[in-house]
């Protein structure tokens, strides 16, 4: 059941992403003038395309730096996570420090012995764009998983967090337009390089390439069209290099309103030979919300209330069966109270209850299971005027 849990938790991200995208022309008859206009608008739109893109997840834990605007120049920020055993028993706790400016400065995470197991320390410039991350100290994964719960993951967005390497050191650095254009981290005792990121855009501002090689041996290379999309890039080539230089295309067809209706994936190898070939299906109602998905293996259908929160998920296997049931709650303010997953009969497997301040920040999820208290994470903020 676990496996089958961790499995819809991706296929539901993956979901969530592509059903965010959406499709709009942009033109290229203007002069010079006009074009560098018309550039710079686009450079704006894809920023606030990204911004828009993560607050649509406003109904999920919000892991941001920025939580909730009180007046243009104050803010939430998060300094203290604690999370605990269902017995009350303490596992650990996180702790943020920030700057004037509401940058991430540390993340310093710390044992239920009081013990400093980990701390992580970031720089920037006068533009507030990260230029470096230093790894102090790397947590135990193994030995302290409460670690991989934290929100710490998602407080820098310029390059996926993780791997975090126990001695790394990163560098960041970005465009006149203010994009990354490379990430590059290294052993800060040997030199040795231990992953990196490269990206390139088209004149629009949309990202045309997307590098990444990890000491590891992984390498991947992404391209994108220059499409302007709502809230997302259109995904529409990945190589993988690390599968034996399989090339992995999508395709994908759109309706008139710009929903993705069909999504075709073929893996070739390198000698041009289709190793599989997949399609993804969607369907929406009337407002332009997605109400069904389905694959070859799985289907699922969604339902929501006349505010427009999703309020159930159903999973069904390729033979139609129920496999798991996912329902969620909301308060008045739109904040998600409840989240709970039930096994094909009904029964309950999880149930996850939320707690807000009144300023929305949420401040305490209690999850169960089994109907005993599994876990409980509580937050602290603190305004940064």
């Amino acid at each position: 059941m676990i496996e089958k849990k961790s499995i819809k938790k991706t296929l539901i991200l993956l979901i969530s992403l592509i059903l965010l995208i959406t499709l709009a022309a942009c033109s290229n008859d203007e002069t010079t003038l006009n074009q560098n206009k018309e550039k710079n608008e686009q450079i704006t739109k894809a920023r606030l395309a990204r911004e828009e893109a993560e607050k649509g997840n406003s109904n999920n834990v919000n892991y941001k730096m920025k939580l909730i605007q009180l007046h243009e120049k104050s803010e939430f920020v998060l300094t203290k996570e604690i999370h605990s055993n269902g017995d009350g028993s303490l596992k650990g706790t996180v702790e943020y420090d920030y700057d004037t400016h509401g940058n991430l400065l540390s993340i310093t995470y710390i044992d239920k012995d009081n013990t400093i197991i980990g701390n992580i320390k970031y720089k920037y410039n006068d533009r507030d764009l990260v230029i470096e991350r230093v790894v102090n100290k790397q947590p135990n994964y193994f030995a302290n998983r409460w670690v991989a719960g934290s929100c710490a993951w998602g407080m820098v967005k310029e390059v996926q967090e993780f791997p975090r390497y126990f001695n790394g050191i990163a560098k960041y650095s970005y465009n006149e337009d203010d994009q990354l254009i490379e990430y590059l981290e290294k052993d800060k005792e040997t030199g040795e390089k231990l992953r990196t990121v490269r990206r390139e855009y088209y004149p629009s501002g949309n990202l045309k390439y997307d590098y990444e090689w990890r000491e590891t041996g992984y390498e991947c290379e992404i391209f994108y069209d220059d499409v302007y999309i709502r809230h997302a890039y259109e995904w529409v080539k990945r190589v993988e290099r690390e599968e034996g230089k399989n090339t992995i295309t999508i395709k994908q067809d759109y309706d008139e309103k710009g929903n993705i209706i069909k999504g075709i994936t073929i893996i070739t190898d390198s000698d041009g030979n289709v190793v599989s070939e997949s399609e993804d299906n969607y369907e929406y109602d009337e407002k332009g919300r997605n109400v069904r998905f389905s694959c070859e293996i799985i289907s699922i259908e969604y339902e929501y209330d006349e505010k427009g929160n999703e309020i159930r998920q159903v999973k069904r296997d390729s033979a139609g069966n129920v496999d798991d049931i996912y329902e969620l709650e909301y308060d008045d303010k739109g904040n998600m109270i409840k989240s709970i997953t039930k096994n094909p009969d009904g029964s309950i497997f999880s149930y996850s209850q939320s707690y807000y301040d009144k300023y929305n920040n949420r401040i305490k999820i209690i999850r169960k299971k089994d109907g005993n208290i599994e876990k409980k994470y509580e937050y602290v903020y603190k305004i940064i005027p």
